[in-house]
């Protein structure tokens, strides 16, 4: 991906589970298209920071213990990182609102980006139609997942709870993925990461709203 290209789009929303890829191809979006890269996980933190745990319902639930946190079965830890993405993607809302009215491009990425954060067509009177592009990052190999979890933290064996991160993001992904086929967005595999970048620039560039994984 060289050179700059002018984006069609007012925000882009890179949406997906842990590990996907999102963050460095988010990077390397960013710098196709010449615009800046905004972390969810920063408003999050700045959403914790200004609240106390219980102020807002599940947002301080992962800042827990991890023997806490996964006590729990894992659907239930599943859903509390979709409430998570409801509160994020709630927040997130005013942002896109502004970037359409500036008309200043931004790309955010995140696991906390849900898929109906995709499809607003307006937000507190803002007509956010055509201004909004997403794609969703995906593994489809639950044993490809794992393997390149393992290659990419080699020891992490040691750390008793990296199997249930890994399987948390596992899970989720395939919530993310189930969602994102009901809403018709597009969803990408992650895998080969060598090549994410282009494929992303493929589907950003079909013009029809509907696609398949």
């Amino acid at each position: 991906m060289l050179g700059i290209e002018q984006p069609n789009w007012d925000v882009l929303l890179i949406g997906g589970h842990s590990t996907s890829g999102k963050s460095t191809v988010a990077r390397k979006l960013g710098q196709h298209f010449g615009v800046s890269v905004s972390q969810v996980d920063d408003y999050r933190l700045v959403l914790q920071r200004a609240t106390s745990p219980g102020q807002i319902d599940g947002l301080h639930f992962f800042s827990q213990d991890p023997a806490v946190i996964f006590a729990n079965p894992l659907d239930s830890v599943v859903e509390q990182l979709i409430r998570i993405g409801k509160i994020m993607s709630d927040a997130l809302e005013d942002v896109i609102a502004h970037h359409v009215i500036t008309h200043t491009p931004i790309i955010l990425e995140g696991d906390g980006i849900l898929p109906a954060l995709a499809i607003l067509q307006e937000i507190d009177g803002v007509s956010v139609t055509g201004k909004i592009k997403s794609v969703f990052i995906v593994e489809s190999s639950e044993q490809a997942f794992f393997q390149s979890c393992r290659e990419r933290w080699p020891g992490s064996e040691a750390d008793s709870h990296t199997s249930d991160w890994v399987r948390l993001a596992w899970r989720y992904g395939q919530w993310l993925c189930a969602e994102t086929q009901k809403l018709g967005l597009p969803i990408v595999k992650s895998q080969p990461w060598d090549m994410l970048g282009q494929r992303i620039l493929a589907e950003l560039s079909m013009a029809s709203g509907n696609w398949i994984c």
